[in-house]
């Protein structure tokens, strides 16, 4: 796979103040790629680099090979931009809003109409073509804009914070339309404060901390780097010393907590420490099976972002 997204020494500088410092990183083609930070890390600053609203001081972006220096119109027509708390027209329809951008970025009528029919249903709109936007919930609201952004068929998504407001419900069909455009094809670079999120889609990540990148790639990659166990808990009927043996023995367990089964309750629980891919995390499950022990439930605690994003940000520029 290519590299689409390539930022090389970024550098930008308010005043005396360094926003983002030497910042290097490539996103492949395809990728859904999470970049994630504490407030005021410099993630917005490096999105609105990416969408040429602002000049870096020093290094550059290359998005599909062209600079946000050199040639911002061509990254233009390579990027589609979700800014943080974008605003709508709200007395504009949802066609009229999406006709006016197809008008804007230079699609020609007779295909603005087929764009748009298609682009609504992608993102489950149909049913509002002729309602003001004024009318829609705000995660319908995120959801046209999704469609704006895709109005001239980018090759990528640069997203900021667009998950951000969303309830539940919401949050969960803007993650499967994000999904779906991977699958179609787009290479989708946001960022987003809700890590649950970024460990569910992206398949890698970069954590950017006062302006630097503290980390860098898969999150099965950053684990193993920063050494960090994955937590399981395990529940089991009976045999308890038993399991205790099995557990304590296996060379990926680290560490092993047991909950003593309490009065009139015929099960134990056990929190153990792993260090392993998740296919031996399978194998594990299966030897307790094929033993005979009776595994009520086994649940991987998936905090693993959480982890990861504590471990790899403290301290950083301190």
């Amino acid at each position: 796979m290519s590299q689409i997204i390539q930022v090389v020494n970024l550098t930008k500088r308010l005043h005396e103040r360094v926003i983002i410092d030497d910042l290097s990183l490539a996103v492949e083609e395809g990728d859904i790629f999470g970049f994630i930070g504490p407030n005021g890390a410099g993630k917005t600053t490096t999105i609105r680099i990416m969408a040429t609203l602002l000049a870096p001081t020093s290094g550059d972006v290359l998005i599909d090979g062209q600079s946000v220096s050199a040639a911002p119109h061509r990254v233009r027509k390579s990027i589609g931009y979700l800014p943080d708390g974008c605003g709508l027209y709200a007395d504009m329809t949802t066609w009229e809003y999406l006709d006016f951008f197809g008008a804007c970025h230079g699609v020609h009528h007779t295909e603005r109409a087929k764009l748009i029919v298609a682009l609504l249903e992608l993102v489950d709109l149909s049913g509002w073509k002729h309602h003001q936007v004024r009318h829609l919930s705000y995660g319908m609201r995120q959801k046209l804009n999704l469609a704006r952004a895709l109005l001239h068929d980018p090759k990528v998504l640069v997203m900021d914070n667009p998950l951000s407001g969303l309830d539940l419900y919401a949050r969960a069909e803007f993650l499967e339309l994000l999904l779906e455009l991977s699958r179609m094809g787009k290479t989708i670079f946001l960022s987003s404060n809700n890590l649950m999120d970024v460990n569910q889609i992206c398949n890698r990540v970069g954590i950017l901390d006062a302006g630097k990148l503290v980390a860098f790639g898969s999150i099965q990659t950053l684990l193993s780097r920063l050494q960090l166990t994955k937590k399981i808990l395990i529940k089991v009927l009976g045999r308890a010393d038993y399991v205790n043996t099995i557990l304590e023995s296996h060379p990926q367990i680290t560490d092993v907590v047991v909950e003593a089964a309490r009065p009139g309750e015929p099960y134990t629980s056990f929190q153990i420490d792993f260090n392993g891919e998740d296919e031996k995390i399978i194998e594990l499950l299966t030897v307790l099976v094929r033993v005979g022990v009776q595994v009520l439930s086994f649940k991987v605690d998936r905090n693993e972002m959480e982890e990861i994003f504590i471990r790899a940000t403290k301290g950083a520029g301190s």
